[in-house]
């Protein structure tokens, strides 16, 4: 018998080593997965680096850890529309772990909701597209928590702390999630099940949403009852009056005024909670807007029942914001025709500065024009915008020139304003003496 045992051990060895191989752990394997609802993947032991200081929307330094990890476990934006090559970029970025990195152990199922940016704008375009599958996957499954991840920043005291955007539980809570379920992780863990699904929208994205998403956030409109009766404005007119010194366009409130007597309601989004505002954008049939966070907000509906205008304060910005409105209003223009001036607002995370919060000077005669083809607005008086457009320019001068005197480098951008403002023919801020 032994002598039988030892011929069949012979005679199987080369099965044996071929099974061996296969199953080798020096092999690739693919992740362990459970099962798939709509297009979320339940993993299991997925590791979890909080945000490291530092992240931001162009860099996010922690995140999702598996071997051999989907693509979509990384966050992914496509890169500033000013560059040659317009691409999806990967904007994560996983460190050594250190070897004594205690995981706390998270037992049961989890939804992964992404970053949370702590910037309004960027948490709309960037950090809600991952939850359609939620509610089909918690008619099967128990979810536990929806976990974010949010941004490390210095308070006003100098402490790391995590700071969460204008209206972020609002939000979530209008996609179906009540604050309860939400989980905003701070330390790192280890998931038992984590659920993950790709974002269906790219932050300045040219495409249009699909269509299977566009019925989901319909479907939101209809669940949460938007309010969308009569007695809501049908001209709506959206400002960024308030924000002339972090990037508008000069002569808004001028603008105002006109479009008042025309029958325009100005609203104000950051005086309003996020119900309001949708309710508002929802129930107008005529829309102008000056462009800024508001156009993101509008990423949580599915239909808008408008034609909307937008006036930009950035010249490349129509190229995302486009499809992301045309793939929801009945009908979209973008006035363009605005020159931007040089930034001078600075922070002391950002000592350069932010292209973001410029100003733009528009052509007043061309807007005009827009206003009174797309909407029959008259009244606009050249010399009374222009009047407005100098004395914004000098506003935004005063806010931020007499702390820009320091060194060569900020002397520079003093410098920048000035010649803009000459080679378009503006009147020069007063008080530009550089000594």
């Amino acid at each position: 018998m032994k002598n039988l045992w030892q011929l069949v051990s012979k005679l199987t060895e080369p099965v044996t080593r071929h099974i061996r191989a296969r199953t080798s752990t020096n092999s690739p394997q693919k992740p362990a997965k459970t099962r798939h609802i709509e297009n979320a993947t339940a993993f299991s032991k997925v590791k979890l680096m909080p945000y490291a200081q530092g992240s931001s929307p162009n860099r996010l330094i922690g995140g999702l850890i598996l071997d051999n990890k989907p693509d979509y476990f990384d966050h992914w934006s496509y890169n500033p529309v000013a560059s040659r090559v317009h691409k999806l970029v990967n904007v994560s970025e996983l460190k050594p772990v250190d070897a004594e990195t205690s995981f706390k152990s998270q037992r049961g199922h989890y939804f992964y909701g992404g970053p949370a940016f702590f910037n309004y704008g960027h948490f709309l375009a960037e950090s809600i597209h991952r939850l359609r599958p939620l509610l089909s996957i918690c008619e099967t499954q128990k979810i536990k928590g929806v976990v974010f991840q949010p941004q490390v920043v210095r308070n006003q005291g100098g402490r790391l702390a995590e700071q969460l955007p204008p209206h972020f539980y609002d939000a979530l809570a209008y996609l179906g999630i009540p604050k309860k379920k939400v989980v905003i992780q701070k330390t790192p863990c280890e998931f038992e099940t984590l659920w993950v699904s790709p974002q269906e929208s790219h932050f300045r994205s040219q495409k249009p949403i699909s269509e299977e998403y566009r019925r989901f956030l319909c479907g939101r409109e209809k669940a949460v009852g938007l309010d969308t009766s009569h007695h809501l404005p049908n001209k709506l007119y959206v400002s960024r009056k308030n924000y002339l010194t972090s990037g508008t366009y000069a002569g808004e409130a001028y603008v105002e005024s006109v479009l008042k007597e025309n029958g325009f309601f100005i609203f104000y989004p950051e005086n309003h909670d996020l119900m309001t505002q949708l309710s508002h954008y929802k129930s107008a049939r005529k829309i102008i807007i000056s462009e800024g966070s508001a156009i993101h907000t509008m990423e949580l509906l599915g239909s808008i029942k408008a034609e909307i205008l937008v006036i930009q304060r950035r010249l490349q910005t129509f190229k995302f914001f486009a499809p992301l409105l045309e793939a929801r209003a009945e009908k979209v223009q973008f006035f363009a025709d605005v020159e931007v001036l040089p930034s001078l607002r600075t922070t002391k995370l950002s000592p350069a500065p932010l292209p973001c919060s410029a100003l733009a000077v528009v052509n007043i005669d061309a807007l005009a024009q827009i206003l009174r083809n797309m909407f029959d607005i008259v009244g606009l008086d050249r010399e009374e915008m222009q009047a407005q457009i100098n004395k914004d320019i000098q506003c935004y001068f005063d806010q931020y020139a007499p702390t820009l005197r320091d060194t060569q480098a900020q002397s520079t951008y003093i410098n920048s304003f000035i010649t803009r403002c000459e080679a378009l023919g503006l009147p020069l801020p007063k008080s530009t003496s550089l000594t």
